[in-house]
């Protein structure tokens, strides 16, 4: 049995709200709205249209900092509500649209594997951390690991950056590697 919080507009399996901590949940109406997922603004619009074209009732809400909005620029997220009755149709969409958009990415990245780069200071850092050889390349070692990955994961919109790309995280073994994705710079890596 699923509730509903009116409050945050969260389906939860307690009798509580897992976000806002309401308690005292009623079962959701197939008519109410329910929170579906925060995604980047241009994803959402994209994913609006497959609502419309899936015929998915849905609302949606700008989301982001607020810095933005006193500059009069557009939030940089939108927050999708979907119909009750639709809600796991429309989260099976969203799942199967980001695995996609996954992979491309993923295949995007070892297609331009030779565009890696790292700042000095990183490369050093990384050197130290993985116990490299000053001659040998860092850049490199990373490539061999991301096109042997274990799994590459897109972890969200990185916001400082101006040439837009989402936070890559590439896992290898005990070692994570983080690339921009629309640079493709190895912006941090580490080992666990």
């Amino acid at each position: 049995m699923l509730y509903f919080c009116e409050k945050c507009h969260m389906i939860n399996e307690q009798d509580y709200c897992q976000t806002c901590g309401k308690k005292n949940l009623r079962n959701p109406d197939n008519n109410v709205y329910c929170f579906l997922s925060e995604v980047e603004s241009m994803f959402g619009e994209m994913f609006e249209g497959i609502l419309k074209e899936e015929k998915i009732p849905y609302l949606s809400m700008p989301s982001g900092n607020g810095v933005r909005s006193c500059f009069a620029l557009k939030l940089e997220n939108k927050r999708i509500f979907v119909s009750y009755e639709f809600f796991y149709k429309a989260k099976e969409l969203l799942n199967e649209i980001l695995f996609n958009f996954e992979e491309e990415q993923n295949s995007d990245l070892k297609k331009n594997i030779n565009k890696l780069f790292t700042s000095l200071h990183c490369e050093k850092k990384m050197k130290k951390i993985f116990k490299i050889d000053e001659k040998d390349s860092i850049i490199d070692y990373c490539s061999d690991k991301i096109m042997n990955a274990d799994k590459i994961v897109n972890e969200g919109t990185i916001s400082s950056c101006i040439k837009g790309g989402d936070y890559l995280f590439v896992y290898k073994g005990n070692e994570i590697f983080i690339i921009n994705s629309a640079t493709y710079e190895i912006i941090s890596a580490k080992s666990i």
